[in-house]
């Protein structure tokens, strides 16, 4: 078998295959000097422990030895540099890598300085061997600003761009923009609708009532206007290259690193508004129910947004508490227009099956010296909620009417697509919910809308949210495809993205194929920019860079976690279990909103037990156990920045809120 070597924290590892599936068990002895990451081909050495065999959880997976390595994995790393008598060496960061490996060039870094440095080659004539050379070394300052950075360069994330692409963004002015044919729908009431600390205006929306015979059935048009990127951007540019290298937009606590620069992002192609500016703009005529009506039109247009809302303005607008300064008075009917157009959009979609899969979301405050100043749950109003759900069914609605056109059209574009979940994987978790009293339909599980009942059963209890983010975890991951296959989360036999071009490659792409379409092209002509564009190596990689930006934000929040709390060591607080296994406990800090781990050997004296197929660590000693939605007390003990985590142990006092653990 082949497949790729993840090292846990016991030192040994497993194979995973292409689909991230753990298919193999290697002992640490048995990795013939394979490390972290690497692509190795390993054989069946032996059956599963006994323990494995009996447990219900997932199929024991066989015992395996490492052949030989066929590559190295990940290229960089973040880490120190040490010298000694015998050389450089290199301190990786991530304790799942060696804890020195030599440093063949170091870059002119001192001894102990903070380092990001690249993988060589494997060596076929000693493959066992691990070496590195540094990229750039940083002061060590201890400061978040220094480890942002490093984690950046070390995914290749550059802040800059190239001076071509800049002045070829400095270049697409607004007026040679607008210069090129397009439909006036100025009189249109648009708004957008963002975060209140947005500058990238990317879609804007107008609901109107239908004219003609139309209006008798209480159909109204929805029109989003998205800007229209790909005229400033065209393909195979400068410009146009750096996007596709970033592939998307990374949001962090203190900056952005953006896909397009400022000028195109927040500047020429922003709606911001009061300003006239170029725009793709999609129609959808709905009934009074929320069904589509006809066919979808696209057209290339001007706009002029009426007004730059955030979710708490929109939110004052729908509940008449003003909030928009002076917003005219058809853009306020609009805007209610929109609401009721969304509740139908939502409740016609939930019908279907969509799955509703909120998780909570924490909040960085950054301290304005470099620091963070709290972290705390997003807890938006639901005058807020409504208004953040007003655009993404208005979104999700555009998306999928330029999916039906283009595959009417049979048209090649880049799709997004959300297959559905493994049998194994979804009768393993319904294994465990059923212990947590939520009933899941797992023989059906491929259907929209089997998995539905157990989200909403599962709302509102003490461990809804860890339960359902284990049901995320067991659901395939979201990605890009050159072929429709539909989306599973959304209940939609087609879908892509269209309304994010500014901040998504793949939008970009899609608008590409709509322009073309626009301009006449022919059949050849959009299979020609097909072949080019809307490819499986171009999907892959876009779905790669998507992954890429996840993670360093995921990173980033935990290292944010683990620098707010790194001086808190003594402190109590309260939370809730987030997590359970065999290595220990995750908890979740009520506030600050931070993720901690009570690792089982700070756990008081017991023998601790863990059942995977409960989420459960259970003392046999005590009768105490840790189930997913406790509430517990903890001491913090410390925080570790350069592994991103916090380390808690138990305080004695009793919880004071939620779930109490204790015996069963």
């Amino acid at each position: 078998m082949t497949g790729e070597i993840y090292v846990t924290a016991t030192g040994d590892a497993l194979v995973l295959r292409d689909d991230g599936e753990a298919v193999a068990r290697v002992r640490g002895d048995r990795l013939a000097g394979a490390i972290h990451g690497d692509r190795v081909a390993a054989r069946i050495a032996g059956q599963a422990p006994v323990w494995a065999r009996f447990r219900r959880s997932r199929p024991a997976r066989p015992e395996a030895e490492v052949a030989r390595v066929l590559s190295r994995g990940r290229r960089r790393l973040t880490g120190r540099l040490n010298s000694g008598p015998a050389g450089a060496s290199f301190v990786p960061d991530d304790p799942k890598f060696p804890a020195a490996m030599p440093a063949v060039a170091d870059g002119g870094a001192a001894d102990g300085t903070p380092v990001v440095a690249a993988l060589l080659p494997l060596d076929p004539a000693d493959p066992a061997r691990a070496a590195v050379e540094v990229l750039a070394s940083f002061p060590d300052d201890g400061t978040l600003d220094t480890e942002v950075r490093r984690i950046l360069v070390r995914e290749g994330l550059e802040t800059g761009f190239p001076a071509a692409a800049e002045a070829q963004a400095a270049a697409a002015t607004v007026e040679r923009l607008l210069a090129t044919r397009r439909r006036d729908l100025t009189h249109l009431p648009f708004v957008t609708i963002d975060p209140e600390d947005a500058r990238d205006h990317d879609d804007a929306v107008a609901v109107v009532p239908a004219a003609g015979a139309a209006a008798e059935a209480n159909a109204v048009d929805v029109w989003v206007a998205i800007a229209d990127v790909g005229a400033a951007v065209p393909l195979g540019s400068p410009l146009d290259l750096a996007a596709r290298e970033r592939g998307l937009s990374v949001y962090l606590p203190d900056r952005v690193v953006r896909m397009l620069p400022d000028s195109i992002s927040a500047g020429a192609c922003s709606l911001v508004g009061g300003a006239e500016r170029p725009a793709l703009a999609v129609r959808v005529r709905l009934d009074e129910s929320g069904r589509p009506v006809g066919t979808a039109e696209l057209v290339r247009a001007a706009i002029r947004s009426r007004a730059t809302l955030s979710y708490p303005q929109a939110a004052a607008c729908l509940a008449e508490n003003g909030g928009a300064g002076e917003l005219p008075d058809d853009a306020r009917a609009g805007l209610d227009l929109a609401a009721r157009v969304a509740r139908a959009l939502r409740r016609r979609r939930l019908a279907a099956g969509a799955l509703d899969l909120e998780q909570p979301e924490p909040v960085i405050v950054p301290d304005g010296t470099g620091g963070i100043a709290a972290i705390r749950r997003r807890a938006p109003t639901e005058g807020e909620r409504e208004a953040y759900r007003l655009i993404e069914e208005l979104m999700l609605l555009a998306n999928r009417a330029v999916a039906r056109v283009l595959l009417g059209r049979g048209v090649p574009a880049i799709y997004r697509i959300h297959e559905p979940p493994d049998a194994g994987e979804v009768r393993r978790f319904a294994q465990m919910a059923r212990h947590y009293g939520v009933p899941v339909r797992y023989a059906d599980a491929a259907t929209p809308g089997a998995l539905a009942p157990a989200l909403a059963a599962m709302r509102g209890r003490p461990f809804g949210e860890a339960l359902a983010g284990m049901l995320l975890r067991a659901l395939a991951q979201a990605r890009y495809a050159p072929e429709n296959r539909g989306h599973y989360g959304l209940a939609f036999r087609e879908y892509l993205h269209f309304t994010s071009p500014i901040r998504r490659y793949p939008d970009l792409v899609v608008h590409r194929v709509v322009a073309a379409l626009l301009d006449g092209a022919t059949p050849d002509e959009l299979a020609a920019l097909g072949e080019r564009e809307a490819t499986a190596e171009a999907a892959a990689i876009a779905s790669a860079r998507e992954r890429r930006g996840m993670l360093v934000e995921r990173e980033v929040a935990d290292l944010c976690g683990a620098w707010l709390m790194r001086g808190r060591a003594g402190e109590t607080f309260e939370g809730t279990v987030s997590g359970v296994t065999a290595q220990g406990v995750y908890v979740r800090l009520c506030d600050p909103f931070v993720e901690g781990m009570l690792a089982r050997e700070d756990l008081p004296e017991d023998e601790w037990r863990f059942h995977a197929e409960e989420a459960r660590l259970w003392g046999a000693a005590t009768g105490r156990s840790f189930r997913l939605g406790d509430a517990v007390r903890v001491t913090v003990l410390d925080a570790s920045v350069a592994r991103r985590r916090t380390y808690l142990g138990l305080a004695r006092e009793r919880p004071r809120c939620g779930r109490t653990s204790g015996p069963d």
